[in-house]
């Protein structure tokens, strides 16, 4: 939840942002042109918050997904600081999440 001091309309601006940064990332620019390829443009990859900050965890849960039709297919999950807007990403196989950088070592076919 967000604190009372912060309205709607500065919430739905920062979300806005927190979206647009993870939609720019190589590896999600990638798999999209990637997505839009293999299904001769009829999907793309698409960003949404997921969870929004609460006291247990400070970050939103960005996921990018496509939507298949009868389902959003998950491709990444990702979570975002909303004060200093650092991001990682979740690793499923481990259960947590790493920083972008970490990522990035392991995952070079992306970028």
């Amino acid at each position: 939840m967000f604190c009372c001091s912060q309205n709607k309309t500065d919430s739905i601006k920062q979300e806005d942002e927190v979206m647009d940064l993870i939609a720019r990332l190589p590896e999600v620019i990638k798999a999209d042109e990637y997505v839009i390829k293999k299904t001769k443009g009829k999907r793309h990859l698409f960003t949404y918050i997921y969870l929004r900050p609460t006291n247990a965890e400070n970050y939103y849960t960005v996921n990018v997904a496509e939507d298949n039709g009868s389902t959003y297919y998950t491709h990444f999950h990702f979570a975002v600081d909303p004060i200093t807007y650092a991001k990682a990403y979740y690793d499923p196989f481990n259960d947590r999440y790493v920083p972008i950088k970490i990522w990035r070592k392991h995952h070079k076919e992306f970028i």
